[in-house]
């Protein structure tokens, strides 16, 4: 795990996808972050890193998770960015697991759904 993964990173997460959804090829995405400045970073070490950390998370949303995330509400974006960072880091997936559950459990169904809508809990 690098000093990228403690961010969504919303804004490279969508440049990828929307060149992404152009090219159709992770391959091609990756040689246009190396040829061009398309993630804006001063250095290519710090383009291919983010690169392979948005493209991790992004890979295990699919078809179907990408093309939500492109167009969806920038709620449902950062659901999206969410959900491939628990996909791509099994203790992250694990944690939120345990934090939910421990809340529902502490809490009860009822108070979580007062908070955050009913059917929630």
């Amino acid at each position: 795990m690098s000093f990228t993964a403690g961010a969504l990173l919303y804004q490279e997460s969508l440049t990828l996808a929307h060149r992404h959804d152009t090219l159709g090829d992770w391959d091609l995405v990756r040689a246009a972050v190396v040829e061009g400045s398309l993630l804006k970073m001063r250095t290519l070490s710090a383009s291919k890193r983010i690169y392979k950390e948005v493209a991790g998370r992004l890979r295990r949303l699919g078809e179907p998770g990408l093309d939500l995330f492109l167009t969806g509400t920038r709620q449902e974006q950062n659901h999206m960015l969410w959900l491939g960072v628990c996909k791509r880091y099994r203790f992250i997936h694990e944690f939120a697991v345990d934090v939910n559950t421990w809340g529902v459990a502490a809490l009860g169904p009822q108070t979580v759904d007062t908070w955050y809508g009913a059917g929630t809990a």
